[in-house]
């Protein structure tokens, strides 16, 4: 989407950052070829190619594969991490490091497997992409959603989102026409974020009352802000 605006705004054709992630049929195809490629171009480049070229020489090219996935996934986990430090100036978990790390173990192991079994050791794309998009949602939410959402993670997104469609609302010409009834849907939209956040918060294992006091409490000083008071 924002990919598209650039394009309009710029007179230019932009790379497409996402292909069709939802048609995966590895989870090599997943991340080399079809999410964040920009990202993921990069990383090829400065990362992947040198170490791959440097340690084939002196090993194995199934080694020197092995080490530069494992570093390039390691890289992107630090790169998120110092994203994540950036947002929110607090001192990290290390979530995405551990996220990243499983998944390049995880696509050296495929590529093994599929190295050994060749083409018998992969599923149709009509099975293997929804049991790889559950696989990248499941870790995702077990190593770092919790600690995205003890930070308010949906309450800065719900916001920057906001932003952006009065952005949008201004740049067209239609800030006049639909700007009050945006105005008056922003409490709205930031209370179903809030809710969403008091049900994560309750599944990884915080106390209802807690949860309930401090989000409603928090939520209420934004939405304030948000419709011009003073809380």
């Amino acid at each position: 989407m924002c990919a598209i605006f650039a394009q309009s705004l710029l007179g230019v054709e932009l790379k497409q950052p996402f292909d069709q992630p939802l048609l995966s049929t590895s989870l090599a195809d997943y991340w080399g070829k079809r999410w964040n490629l920009i990202s993921t171009d990069i990383l090829r480049l400065t990362i992947f190619r040198p170490i791959y070229r440097y340690i084939s020489r002196k090993f194995n090219s199934k080694l020197a594969y092995s080490v530069a996935i494992m570093a390039t996934f390691f890289v992107s986990g630090l790169m998120h991490e110092l994203l994540d430090y950036h947002i929110f100036r607090t001192v990290s978990n290390w979530g995405y490091t551990y996220f990243f790390l499983m998944h390049g173990l995880c696509v050296v192991i495929e590529g093994d497997l599929i190295n050994k079994f060749g083409s018998r050791w992969h599923l149709p794309q009509v099975i293997a992409g929804p049991i790889l998009i559950l696989f990248v949602s499941s870790t995702f939410i077990w190593l770092v959603n919790g600690e995205l959402m003890q930070k308010n993670m949906d309450a800065i997104v719900v916001k920057e989102y906001m932003a952006a469609i009065e952005f949008l609302m201004s740049f067209v010409g239609l800030e006049g026409n639909v700007k009050p009834m945006f105005n008056r849907l922003k409490p709205q939209m930031f209370n179903i974020a809030m809710n969403y956040q008091v049900k994560t918060k309750q599944i990884f294992s915080m106390t209802i009352n807690e949860a309930a006091c401090s989000d409603k409490a928090h939520a209420h000083r934004i939405m304030l802000s948000l419709v011009g008071a003073n809380p």
